[in-house]
């Protein structure tokens, strides 16, 4: 990294995960802000995808002249910040760099009122407001979960009375209901919505509620530790997830079935993820496992699953309601919603391949930035 401007470099860095940048000069100006060269030669000597463990690191940071009490600084500042995430392991600490989207939601959900805050909180709004996506990778990051009782008809709540059919249980997965993969994991901590604080600090807040963002085992451990995120007992995260249905937000996990990172609670008003699906993206965010089916029976075309739908996968035509089954998410709001029993979920004949943890999400996800990068740079000779 010798002569090398190490702004510009991380920027690139950012951008094999994330695609082109943009308003990069206003980006860049901002990482100037808020993480000094000094921390980011600490960053450069972290691998580009991966952990690596305390002693590898200060045995690497010497080579440079750099000595623990250096080392170990730079990190806990960065980490602070998002631009590392770090966690203590049976091995001893390890420490990762964080990618784009880690770091930028660190520094939106900041209390403290800067000029960098803005510029990234405006990075994020035009993120969601963006009318085409170019990630490099063909994997999605996240998958979405239905609302649990649409699966299981066990209902949480007895203010809630509803008559929907549900699915064959022999069919339902673990990997498919909410309460199983939060249960499943070792820490559970939440944070603030970063899409919903963003577009807050913007001024364009919506009115869904915003400590909503669950971050799970090494990557809770790590936002815990550096103040960003708070620790919940099971029942606290259930509690938030039930009020996130009810109110409208759909779960979108990491794209995996057993050790989880993230689950965040999307709303289509402010989301990321819910804007790329809107615009075509199949590289964000994949749906359900299930899909829904419709009862045109049952149905009195009353609306009130058209006001729910995420996606507006629904319209009214000459009296009848009508779905477009291909746009479905399958996240169950509308089966909660619908007074008459017309909507049912049934499970999806053909959806994204699940990865069996996060860290072979990612890896997946790397081989094909990998792949994409290249195959651009060859195109463009």
């Amino acid at each position: 990294m010798a002569n090398k401007d190490l702004y510009v470099e991380l920027c690139k860095f950012y951008e094999f995960m994330l695609g082109e940048i943009p308003q990069k000069d206003e980006f860049i100006k901002a990482l100037k802000e808020t993480v000094t060269e000094d921390d980011l030669r600490v960053l450069f000597l972290m691998p580009f995808n991966g952990a690596i463990f305390h002693n590898d690191l200060v045995k690497k940071a010497a080579k440079h002249g750099i000595d623990e009490k250096t080392v170990k600084e730079a990190a806990l500042r960065m980490a602070a910040k998002g631009y590392v995430l770090t966690y203590e392991t049976t091995r001893g600490r390890a420490y990762e760099r964080g990618n784009p989207v880690f770091m930028t939601e660190q520094q939106v959900r900041s209390q403290e009122k800067s000029q960098a805050r803005s510029i990234f909180a405006n990075f994020m709004d035009s993120m969601i407001e963006a009318d085409s996506v170019a990630n490099p990778n063909k994997t999605p990051y996240y998958r979405v979960l239905p609302v649990e009782y649409t699966l299981t008809g066990k209902i949480p709540d007895d203010a809630i009375r509803l008559d929907a059919p549900v699915p064959d249980q022999r069919q339902v997965l673990p990997i498919d209901v909410v309460t199983d993969m939060v249960n499943a994991q070792d820490v559970v901590g939440v944070a603030e919505c970063f899409c919903r604080k963003a577009r807050a600090v913007v001024g364009k807040a919506c009115e869904h509620p915003l400590e909503t963002c669950f971050v799970f085992n090494e990557f809770a451990e790590g936002l815990i530790e550096a103040g960003l995120a708070r620790q919940l007992t099971k029942p606290e995260a259930l509690e938030i997830l039930r009020h996130c249905e009810e109110v409208g937000l759909v779960h979108n996990v990491d794209n995996a079935e057993g050790h989880l990172r993230t689950l965040c609670n999307c709303c289509s008003c402010s989301c990321v993820i819910m804007n790329a699906i809107h615009h075509g993206s199949t590289s964000s965010g994949a749906p359900s496992r299930y899909v829904v089916s419709h009862d045109a029976v049952k149905c009195i075309a009353c609306g009130a699953c058209i006001d729910i739908c995420p996606v507006d996968c629904r319209e009214i035509v000459d009296g009848k309601m009508v779905v477009n089954i291909t746009q479905c998410l399958g996240c169950g709001l509308c089966v909660t919603k619908c007074e008459q029993s017309a909507n049912h979920m049934e499970p999806r004949k053909k959806y994204p391949k699940i990865y069996p943890t996060h860290k072979a999400l990612w890896g997946q996800i790397g081989k094909e930035s990998i792949v994409s990068i290249l195959k651009s740079k060859i195109l463009s000779k």
